[in-house]
C-alpha cells in the first residue's frame, strides 16, 4: 500500500463523516426554524383572535386575558 493510499484511506472516512455532520446540522437547523415559524404562526393566530374580540366597549378582564396569552 502506497503512502497516498494510506492518506486517502484516512481522509475518505473523515470526509464522509463531515458530510454526515453537515447534513445532520442542516436538518437540525431546519427543524429549529420550523419550531420558530410554528410559534410565530401561533402568535399571529392569537393576535387575530384578539383583534376579532376587541371592540370599543371591551372589558378589562378580556384585555387581561389577552395580555397573558400574548406574553406566553
Amino acid at each position: 500500500m502506497s503512502d497516498l493510499d494510506k492518506i486517502f484511506g484516512k481522509i475518505g472516512p473523515m470526509v464522509m463523516d463531515t458530510d454526515t455532520n453537515i447534513q445532520n446540522a442542516e436538518y437540525e437547523i431546519r427543524e429549529w426554524f420550523g419550531v420558530i415559524y410554528k410559534k410565530i404562526d401561533e402568535k399571529e393566530k392569537l393576535i387575530k383572535e384578539f383583534l376579532n374580540d376587541l371592540d370599543p366597549e371591551c372589558d378589562h378582564e378580556l384585555i387581561e386575558k389577552w395580555e397573558k396569552r400574548l406574553i406566553e
